[in-house]
């Protein structure tokens, strides 16, 4: 990995994001790079993987990993969506969301609106249910 085994941080400073997270995900990242690491694969273009990629098929990056994924040979591509097809926020969602995900997407975003921003009432906000499903 282009990382090697350079600590991974995060130090910017936004008072939106939590402590926890800044300190968290960088570790988690690494857990995930250590994991990676010990397998000791190596994935060239055109050779076939058994890898699932995720995302919500929006414009920009989830597109073009998507494509960048086929050039490598990633097995199943998914860009979920929530059911209403929008075209112009996720052109290429493929996989809908169930009904059961999405009613506790709605629950858990909620949640962490509460927890984060302290919002009050429903979050209905169909791109980060997807992206919590």
């Amino acid at each position: 990995m282009a990382t090697g085994n350079t600590e991974i941080t995060h130090n910017q400073s936004n008072p939106n994001i939590s402590d926890t997270l800044i300190k968290d995900f960088p570790k988690a990242l690494m857990e995930v790079r250590s994991e990676l690491q010990a397998e000791n694969t190596s994935i060239e273009p055109g050779k076939a993987v058994n890898y699932i990629m995720h995302s919500g098929g929006a414009h920009g990056s989830d597109v073009i990993w998507g494509f960048i994924s086929q050039l490598f040979g990633v097995g199943s591509i998914r860009h979920y969506w929530t059911g209403v097809n929008n075209s112009q926020k996720t052109p290429y969602g493929n996989v809908e969301i169930s009904k059961e995900d999405y009613e506790q997407g709605v629950t858990k975003v909620t949640q962490a609106g509460k927890a984060m921003y302290g919002l009050n009432g429903m979050v209905r906000n169909p791109l980060l249910i997807r992206n919590w499903c």
